[in-house]
């Protein structure tokens, strides 16, 4: 009976990755930004062209509007994406804080894998997934995501494998006991 058993610790730049590596299809970026900029500018132009189609007014009048739509619409879209990140970062440090007060997530824990499952246990929490329950498991640099359900997952931190064998040990146990393949998800740039 293989097994694996580590006492760890999960701190905050875990948690951070995790959220990274699970939420990070989700997170507004500078070129959503973009073009949705190019697609109201775009959308404008057209309606002004339709609009224009059958008057004969001054070109160098419409080029002026257009160009002053142009930057509205650039500061409004940008404005507010400054804005929507900054308001997710607030939000992130609220629920990290609320996290922390409780203590009970991030305090030393024995996680054990083996034929049976993966069973974790500290001195609030003790927990026991069988096999058959993970969904799928996801690898990164800084850990492995053991999902249990769409959002919740065991995170094993990769800094607890001390050796290319016990590495070996930890990825064969999970391929041996799960019909799921361990995809390998390379932390996005922040």
């Amino acid at each position: 009976m293989s097994e694996f058993k580590k006492n760890i610790e999960i701190n905050v730049d875990d948690y951070i990755y995790f959220n990274r590596t699970h939420y990070s299809k989700f997170e507004l970026r500078p070129k959503h930004a973009f073009v949705f900029s190019i697609a109201l500018v775009l959308l404008f132009y057209i309606g002004t062209v339709i609009h224009n189609l059958s008057k004969d007014n001054n070109i160098l009048f419409y080029i002026s509007l257009f160009l002053a739509v142009v930057i509205v619409v650039f500061f409004v879209v940008w404005t507010a994406y400054f804005v929507l990140k900054f308001l997710m970062k607030i939000f992130n440090r609220f629920i990290y804080k609320s996290l922390f007060n409780k203590n009970v997530l991030f305090k030393n824990a024995e996680f054990t894998i083996n034929e049976k499952g993966i069973h974790t246990f500290n001195e609030f929490i003790s927990t026991s997934i069988v096999w058959s329950q993970i969904l799928k498991v996801i690898e990164n640099e800084h850990a492995f995501y053991l999902y249990y359900s769409k959002g919740q997952a065991f995170l094993f931190p990769c800094r607890y494998i001390e050796s290319l064998d016990e590495l070996q040990t930890f990825r064969n146990i999970i391929e041996h006991n799960t019909s799921k393949q361990i995809t390998y998800r390379p932390l996005r740039k922040k």
